[in-house]
C-alpha cells in the first residue's frame, strides 16, 4: 500500500506544483530580462517591501518617483505578466497589484542594493500617512513623537473620509509593516505605527489583529525606552480586552498602565487609567466600585481642564444611574456629555445622544426615544463605527419591544445581529438570545 502522505514528493500533486513553479519561474525569468531597468528596478524592490499588495503610491513613496511614473511602471509590470493587478479598491488612488508566490520568489532572488532604503521609506510613509489620519479622525488622542527618516508630502487623501478609506485599506499593509519592522529591530517605527492606527483599532474592533500588534508595540516600546508610549499602548490594550469581554486581562493592563503613571507622576495618564478601571468594573457588574472610580477619575480631569475626559466620565455614570432606574438624573449626565462633546467629539456625542434616547425610552417617551436613536445612528454612519451602529440599532430594537411591536424589534434586532456577527461573538449572542426570546 503506498504510505505516502500529502506534501510527500513521491506525492504526485506534489511533482506538478514543483514542475508549475518551475514553470513559472521559467516565464518571470524571461519577462524580467525584456524590461527597462526602471520597471525592473521595481519588480526587484517590490518582493521585498512590507506589503501584500502594492499601489502608485507606495511605488512613488518606496522608489522615489513621481506617482505617475509608478503607475506606468505598474501597468509595464502587469502587461509583462509579472503582476496581478485588483482594479480599484476604495481608499487606494489607483489600480492595485500583488505578486504570485511564484513570482515572489524569483524577483527576490534578483540581487538589489536598493532594497534596505525602501523598505524604511514605504515604513515612513506608512507612518506619516497614518499619524495624518489619527491626527485628523482622533485629535484628542494622546499625541507622541515620530521619528522619521524619510520625509514625504505624498499623502493621499485630504479630508476625513479619504483618512478613514485609506486605513481601512492598508491596515493589513501597516500591520505587516509593524512585523518587518519587529523582525529587524526598528522599536520605534513597531510602537509608532500601532499607535497611529488608533482611530482604527477603535472603529473597527478587530481582536485578534488588536491582541497580535499590542503586545508587540508595548514590547517595542519597553526596549526603547520610549515610557509614554508604553503606558498608552498599555491603555489601549486594556480597551480592546475590555471590548472583547476579557476583563480581567484589562484590568492587569490598566493597572500597569496606572502603575507607571504614578511613577511618573503622569496625571493625565493616572485620570485615563482610573476612568477605564472604572469603566471595566462597570462592564464586570461592580457599580459601586466602578462609581468611585469614575468620580476620581472625573475630579482629576475636572482639575487638568480637561473638559472632553469629564464628559466622557459623564456617559458612564449616566449609564449607571440608568440601570439602577434613577432615569431623571441619568438624563442629566448623558445631557451634559452631549452638550461638552458636540463641540469636540462627534464620535463620543453620539454615544451621549443614543444613551439619552435609550433613557427615554425608559421614561416612556418613545417618539423622543426613536427620533434621538434615529439620529445616533446617522451620527455613527458619518462616524464609519459598525460597531456603534449595531448598539444603536439594538438600542432601537429595545424600544420596539418595550412598546411591544414585536415586528419591528424583530428588524432592528436582525440588522444589529449582522453586524455584530462581523464584530464580536458575544455581543452576537446577545442579540441571538433577544431574538429567541421575542419567539
Amino acid at each position: 500500500m503506498n504510505q505516502s502522505r500529502p506534501g510527500d514528493p513521491t506525492v504526485p500533486g506534489h511533482s506538478a506544483g514543483h514542475h508549475h513553479h518551475q514553470a513559472a519561474a521559467t516565464a518571470s525569468d524571461s519577462a524580467y530580462k525584456a524590461l527597462q531597468p526602471d520597471a525592473a528596478r521595481v519588480y526587484r524592490l517590490f518582493a521585498s517591501l512590507p506589503a501584500f499588495d502594492i499601489d502608485p503610491d507606495m511605488v512613488a513613496a518606496a522608489c522615489v518617483l513621481p506617482r505617475e511614473k509608478a503607475a506606468t511602471l505598474l501597468e509595464a509590470l502587469s502587461a509583462a505578466h509579472l503582476l496581478e493587478e485588483f482594479g480599484h479598491l476604495p481608499g487606494r488612488s489607483g489600480p492595485v497589484y500583488r505578486l504570485h508566490d511564484a513570482v515572489r520568489d524569483h524577483a527576490r532572488a534578483q540581487e538589489d542594493e536598493g532594497r534596505q532604503g525602501a523598505v524604511r521609506r514605504l515604513l515612513d510613509w506608512y507612518l506619516i500617512c497614518a499619524t495624518e489620519a489619527e491626527r485628523r479622525l482622533t485629535p484628542s488622542h494622546c499625541r507622541l513623537d515620530r521619528d522619521y527618516v524619510y520625509l514625504t508630502e505624498q499623502i493621499p487623501f485630504n479630508d476625513d473620509i479619504g483618512a478613514r478609506a485609506w486605513l481601512d485599506s492598508q491596515h493589513h499593509n501597516v500591520m505587516q509593516g509593524a512585523r518587518q519592522a519587529e523582525a529587524s529591530g526598528i522599536d520605534t517605527m513597531v510602537w509608532q505605527l500601532v499607535h497611529a492606527m488608533w482611530p482604527w483599532w477603535r472603529c473597527h474592533h478587530h481582536y485578534a489583529l488588536w491582541d497580535e500588534a499590542h503586545p508587540m508595540a508595548i514590547r517595542a516600546a519597553a526596549r526603547c525606552g520610549a515610557q509614554e508610549a508604553e503606558r498608552v499602548l498599555l491603555n489601549t490594550w486594556g480597551v480592546g480586552l475590555r471590548s472583547s469581554g476579557r476583563h480581567r486581562d484589562a484590568i492587569d493592563c490598566f493597572g500597569q498602565a496606572l502603575a507607571l503613571a504614578d511613577g511618573a507622576d503622569d496625571r493625565r495618564m493616572q485620570a485615563q487609567a482610573l476612568y477605564e478601571l472604572g469603566v471595566t468594573r462597570h462592564a464586570m457588574g461592580s457599580a459601586d466600585e466602578a462609581e468611585l472610580l469614575l468620580i476620581r477619575a472625573r475630579q482629576m480631569r475636572l482639575a487638568q481642564g480637561d473638559r472632553r475626559g469629564a464628559a466622557l466620565t459623564e456617559i458612564i455614570l449616566g449609564r449607571i444611574r440608568l440601570e439602577a432606574r434613577n432615569v431623571p438624573e441619568a438624563m442629566d449626565h448623558f445631557m451634559t456629555a452631549r452638550s461638552v462633546l458636540a463641540d469636540c467629539d462627534s464620535f463620543d456625542a453620539a454615544r451621549a445622544l443614543a444613551w439619552l434616547g435609550r433613557a427615554h425610552a425608559l421614561l416612556g417617551v418613545f417618539p423622543e426615544a426613536v427620533r434621538l436613536l434615529h439620529q445616533a445612528r446617522k451620527e455613527f454612519e458619518e462616524a464609519n463605527s459598525p460597531r456603534w451602529i449595531a448598539r444603536t440599532l439594538e438600542m432601537l430594537g429595545q424600544t420596539a419591544q418595550d412598546q411591544a411591536h414585536t415586528a419591528h424589534a424583530t428588524q432592528y434586532y436582525t440588522a444589529s445581529l449582522e453586524r455584530y456577527d462581523q464584530i464580536n461573538p458575544q455581543d452576537a449572542e446577545r442579540l441571538r438570545q433577544r431574538l429567541r426570546e421575542l419567539t
